[in-house]
């Protein structure tokens, strides 16, 4: 064997190559899904039909009466763990730039850029849609049926913001903004799985459609994604 092809054999993986293809697999996936599912919900939610069972209210049903404790713990997991990580990640990620860690002070600029505009961009869409929540237009669905202890509860929501779901946004920011920040696989699938657990939370505790988070996750990744390639 040649010295040569001793060198390829030995030469270690690019991860950060792997890590902006695994990226960019979760987003085709996430887009591929928007394509199939979003457009007719959104239509749905426009027109304000209830009554059809339609593929939203048929997942929000399956969700948010799901009792397992396979599902219901991670994702009581996922919900206690939003407010902190969205309070907590734009410091930390400062705190770590300082540190001298892998984390960059552009880095945590684009995360907190990436988090804010997410946040704003979906309240001014929540005024747009004005969409109910489910649990205004579906007697099936009791708003955080006590699945959320210590949580303030459906009082401080405005029955109408459904559309899209701003914690979704907002972790699916957080999430891809690290990924492009880090280029490390652990942190593609950490954030893919956190993201996914706090938007899934969202419909178990009847407070979102499937729908509503789906489009706050294009939301924030789209957002996170044109913060990174324009900085």
């Amino acid at each position: 064997m040649s010295k040569k092809s001793k060198k390829r054999g030995n030469r270690a993986p690019d991860w950060r190559q792997v890590s902006r293809l695994l990226i960019f697999a979760v987003l085709g996936g996430l887009f591929g899904v928007g394509l199939g599912g979003l457009v007719p919900s959104i239509v749905a939610a426009q027109v304000q039909d209830h009554t059809a069972p339609n593929r939203d209210v048929r997942w929000l049903m399956r969700l948010h009466d799901a009792d397992s404790p396979w599902v219901a713990r991670p994702l009581h997991v996922a919900h206690r763990s939003a407010w902190p990580a969205f309070a907590l990640s734009t410091p930390a990620a400062f705190v770590a730039a300082e540190l001298g860690t892998t984390w960059s002070s552009t880095d945590a600029l684009a995360l907190g850029a990436s988090a804010t505009v997410a946040a704003g961009g979906a309240i001014a869409l929540k005024r747009i849609f004005r969409r109910d929540r489910p649990y205004v237009s579906h007697a099936f669905v009791d708003p955080y049926h006590r699945r959320a202890e210590g949580y303030p509860g459906p009082r401080f929501l405005s029955d109408s913001a459904s559309m899209p779901s701003g914690h979704a946004a907002l972790a699916a920011s957080i999430a891809v903004s690290s990924m492009w920040s880090q280029h490390s696989p652990q942190y593609v699938a950490i954030g893919s799985v956190w993201a996914a657990s706090v938007a899934a939370s969202r419909v178990w505790l009847g407070v979102h459609y499937p729908s509503d988070v789906l489009a706050g996750t294009i939301l924030g990744a789209s957002v996170a994604t044109a913060v990174h390639f324009l900085r």
